[in-house]
């Protein structure tokens, strides 16, 4: 069990760091939820990953490690926003711009991201 949750944490952490580490909107360190750029990327990814992962928590963090082990750049498909933030993008819906990632994300190696 203690292996599993250490698997979750470096999932979790690994997928962060590649997207950047701060809310794309506000710049919160805290509190980080990984978000799709647009909600048709949903279906796009899986395509691209060539599965539909089952409705968990760690999807999103799933999704992350199999584009990345694909050769894909999760941070054309991912941001990572603050509750607040994405509360607001959610009630905002239609206006995606007011939400855009930052441009210099850390570009992260998928040769790394389990080391």
């Amino acid at each position: 069990m203690t292996s599993h949750l250490n698997y979750k944490i470096k999932l979790k952490t690994n997928a962060h760091r590649v997207l950047g580490g701060f809310c794309a909107s506000c710049g919160a360190s805290e509190g980080l939820e990984i978000d799709h750029l647009k909600p048709s990327y949903k279906e796009l990814i899986q395509t691209l990953i060539g599965k539909k992962l089952a409705k968990n928590g760690q999807r999103r963090y799933h999704e992350i490690r199999l584009l990345l082990n694909k050769g894909y750049k999760p941070e054309e498909f991912f941001q990572l926003l603050c509750g607040t933030c994405h509360n607001l993008k959610t009630d905002k819906n239609k206006d995606w711009n007011n939400f855009s990632k930052e441009s210099n994300l850390f570009k992260s190696n998928q040769m790394d991201f389990f080391e």
